[in-house]
């Protein structure tokens, strides 16, 4: 008569002849562990008291467990946890992120959002530049010696010599309301400059930024009180300049917020009809870009050369009645198919001089 331990070692001897040489030649058991050279131990269900495990066959490599553990693998490289052993964690998860070898461009403009982290790649060994929509940036990090942060204006210097991540928090100094999360991550690369603009719909409404937003259209970015600042610094002219140098340059002028162009925004007249040449170069707004400031407005769009010869740009044939200035980037001279940008720089509505006792009222603008 067979007891029910005799019955539990027989099904186990006929289960390793039947699942093949492999994993009857890996089986020992001893000390209650059983090593499997190609299977996964489990206990048996419902069976706490007994110290019998059972084998059940895989083809994943091998794993060794301890009676009593479920789906728990030992391995000389993983300590135990709260005394249970896990599964041996693959080599290339627990090993730090390789050091790229892509093309990552020096100049970034990024659209961060406070409470969302933001990762900028950034220079090993190098200075790099960030350059914040806050006048006065406040930068909280820990304090790590081989990570050196300076902050000149509205810009912040960073350099490291470590290939491990950097975490920024920047606020405005003395108010906290609002917090850019930011990871460097250093690469071998050249020096970063990334330039950041504040989303407009987390954390910066219209009325914070001073402006009106026109419907449809979403801005990021910007204040109304630095914009005017920026542009009554110089004259009419010289300022003029400096938004049409900022904006070709591809950048965006102090304290201007930027979006796309919306319902709200009135576009250029190009429909024009010369019979010339100048008939065939067309100007698209479709995806054009709205830059808003204080006291004028840049609208970006495209011209394009759609006739079969070389054509030498007339952009003053485009008319807008609030129209300051208005100017082609990077050409002005399209051959068949060319694309350049045309730059409309207008004044706005809202910003005009308002009559008072002492301003003479004009009769015509």
């Amino acid at each position: 008569m067979l007891n029910s331990k005799h019955v539990k070692i027989l099904a186990l001897l006929i289960a390793s002849i039947t699942a093949g040489p492999s994993i009857a030649n890996g089986l020992n058991v001893k000390s209650n562990t059983l090593s499997v050279d190609n299977g996964v131990v489990l206990q048996r269900s419902g069976d706490s008291a007994s110290d019998e495990p059972v084998v059940v066959a895989s083809s994943k490599g091998n794993h060794t467990a301890t009676a009593g553990a479920s789906m728990n693998a030992s391995s000389s490289d993983n300590p135990a946890v709260d005394g249970i052993n896990v599964q041996p964690v693959p080599n290339s998860i627990v090993q730090p992120v390789r050091l790229t070898d892509d093309v990552i461009p020096s100049r970034q403009d990024l659209i961060v959002e406070p409470g969302v982290n933001t990762l900028i790649p950034i220079s090993i060994g190098q200075l790099n530049r960030i350059v914040t929509p806050f006048e006065r940036p406040t930068v909280q990090r820990l304090q790590l010696s081989d990570v050196k942060v300076s902050v000149q204006g509205n810009v912040i210097y960073v350099s490291t010599s470590s290939t491990n991540p950097v975490a920024l928090y920047i606020s405005e100094k003395g108010d906290e309301s609002v917090a850019l999360s930011l990871s460097l991550v250093p690469q071998k690369i050249a020096p970063v400059q990334a330039s950041l603009m504040l989303s407009r719909k987390v954390g910066n409404s219209p009325a914070a930024s001073g402006y009106t937003q026109s419907a449809g259209n979403v801005m990021y970015g910007g204040n109304e009180t630095k914009a005017r600042k920026w542009e009554q610094k110089d004259n009419y002219v010289e300022t003029i300049r400096n938004i049409l140098r900022a904006v070709a340059l591809g950048d965006i002028p102090p304290g201007y917020a930027m979006g796309s162009l919306g319902r709200g925004n009135s576009v250029p007249n190009c429909n024009f009809s010369t019979g010339t040449a100048q008939d065939n170069i067309k100007y698209s707004f479709a995806g054009g870009q709205y830059i808003q400031g204080s006291q004028f407005s840049v609208i970006v769009g495209v011209a394009q050369n759609t006739g079969a010869s070389t054509i030498t740009v007339d952009e003053s044939l485009c008319t807008h009645p609030n129209l300051a200035a208005r100017a082609l980037w990077s050409r002005n001279t399209l051959q068949p198919g060319q694309k350049t940008e045309a730059y409309f720089v207008i004044r706005n509505q809202s910003q005009q001089a308002q009559v008072d006792d002492s301003v003479r009222p004009k009769l015509a603008e």
